[in-house]
């Protein structure tokens, strides 16, 4: 055998683990945003979500997409903290618009960028920030370019941050057709997003977007409906879908 049959040989035994794994790839999270909490009465709701959550026995982790807040405060990050803390599997969190504070997100919460690797699925957790209006912030984006870079293109790919990157819709990121373009030679599947407190499904092709209903007391819903939740999102080899899950009626 050649050098070159024998690497051909690799690249084919790679390509069909991959295969074989992702098709055996099979698992649910939950995803929720915009809880704009600002006392323990506005908890409620939360923990309300966060009960559901646990009692599913297929969610193997959740994403909070920011919103956790109403005006960053102190005791406000550390509320919705301990509510968050009480999730028996892992909880990753964004930070939103509303949660903008020289360093109390990450010092309360956790870090403003993360990957996280589950199965063969990557996601990328992203800051948004400054906000819909102004693009999101170069060193977020340089961040997003070179973990895409690191990532093999066939790997399925979850993007998540607090404004909307969607084709259209109202409270859509500015520059959001930069940030997407980062993958457009990769396998990016889903796009979850928050801040408008809405359910949309947008899909283009294999890619599926999104933003969902708040899950809140103290806001209200900006598409008028009045049921607040969270989504579940079911992944099935390359395949992945959402169903909303109502929590309460305001």
């Amino acid at each position: 055998m050649t050098r070159r049959e024998a690497l051909g040989l690799a690249l084919a035994l790679a390509a069909a683990r991959r295969g074989r794994s992702a098709a055996a790839a099979e698992f649910s999270f939950a995803q929720a945003s915009d809880l704009h909490v600002n006392d323990t009465k506005s908890l409620e709701i939360v923990n309300d979500a966060v009960d559901r959550i646990n009692a599913d026995p297929r969610v193997r982790c959740s994403l909070w997409l920011g919103d956790l807040t109403t005006n960053n405060a102190g005791e406000e990050l550390l509320l919705a903290r301990a509510a968050l803390r009480r999730l028996r599997q892992p909880w990753y969190a964004v930070r939103g618009n509303h949660d903008l504070g020289r360093g109390t997100f990450e010092e309360v919460i956790g870090p403003l960028m993360q990957r996280i690797d589950l199965e063969d699925w990557t996601f990328l957790l992203c800051d948004s920030n400054p906000g819909d209006a102004v693009p999101m912030a170069a060193a977020q984006v340089a961040w997003l370019r070179d973990q895409v870079a690191a990532i093999e293109p066939q790997t399925p790919l979850v993007l998540a941050c607090h404004h909307p990157l969607l084709q259209s819709g109202p409270y859509r990121l500015a520059g959001a057709d930069e940030v997407l373009g980062l993958f457009a030679r990769h396998n990016l599947r889903a796009v979850l997003n928050a801040h408008f407190h809405g359910n949309v499904e947008n899909r283009r092709g294999e890619l599926l977007q999104t933003t969902t209903a708040c899950l809140s007391t103290t806001r209200g819903n900006h598409d008028g409906t009045k049921v607040k939740g969270y989504r579940l999102w079911h992944v099935s080899g390359e395949t992945i879908r959402t169903e909303f899950v109502p929590v309460r009626e305001a």
